[in-house]
């Protein structure tokens, strides 16, 4: 049998196993720690969601969120939508069709303001026009939404994108923001879907994992049984 395996053709079968399985292990290994980290979102995600609705200003000072772990929370605000500030997050599509985000600033009682993602729009009718979006009110609302909570941007705003389009949010308000979830009054913007909830889902990447794991079985078996085959060919084995 040694013979065989210092042939070309087993030297280099040998080369692409032992090359092919330490990398099919690293990619299952890949796919396990995307599954805890969604776990862990998930698990993050519920626990927030669970606890009651709060009013944004005790868990938020100065657009700041206090603890990151209140990401998630339900939160309300009372206050005016300021139409004048209001700009459109680009490349956010929503069950596979392009659209933007509607961020409306939205000013407290208090004179603080807030960013609030009012939901998503479809498209426009080319890159560089804006849909047509209707009035928001002006008067005062009790708004209940998520509390989220962006990164700020590594790299500045391109120049060139339409008046009132944005890739990232504006953070002149600070990096927390409210997914709204609804208003009282209620708001009259048919052409505004309101962003869903997250889907608390495995994915799929324990299926990968797996798939990875047998790739490896099949990769050996296979090995082995064209590596048996050959020695019975070459009479090193008996027939049986």
């Amino acid at each position: 049998m040694r013979k065989i395996l210092f042939t070309p053709k087993w030297l280099a079968l040998t080369l692409i196993v032992l090359i092919a399985i330490p990398s099919f292990k690293s990619l299952s290994d890949w796919q396990w720690r995307r599954l805890d980290g969604r776990l862990t979102f998930n698990s993050a995600v519920t626990t927030a969601m669970a606890k009651p609705i709060v009013p944004y200003t005790d868990l938020v000072a100065n657009g700041l969120a206090a603890n990151e772990t209140d990401e998630w929370r339900t939160v309300s605000a009372t206050g005016k939508f300021m139409p004048s500030q209001q700009y459109l997050l680009r490349k956010r599509s929503l069950d596979s069709e392009a659209g933007l985000w509607v961020v409306t600033p939205f000013q407290l009682n208090s004179g603080e303001v807030i960013n609030v993602v009012r939901g998503w729009t479809p498209a426009g009718k080319s890159a560089t026009e804006n849909p047509d979006l209707s009035p928001v009110t002006t008067a005062t609302l009790e708004i209940v939404g998520l509390l989220r909570i962006f990164k700020l941007a590594t790299t500045a705003e391109p120049t060139d994108l339409p008046d009132g389009q944005r890739i990232g949010f504006d953070p002149q308000f600070g990096t927390a923001y409210i997914q709204l979830v609804k208003a009282e009054p209620n708001l009259s913007n048919p052409e505004i879907t309101t962003l869903p909830q997250p889907k608390l889902t495995e994915g799929t990447h324990r299926s990968y994992a797996i798939q990875w794991l047998i790739f490896i079985a099949m990769l050996i078996i296979g090995y082995v049984i064209l590596l048996r085959n050959d020695l019975i060919n070459r009479d090193k084995l008996p027939i049986v």
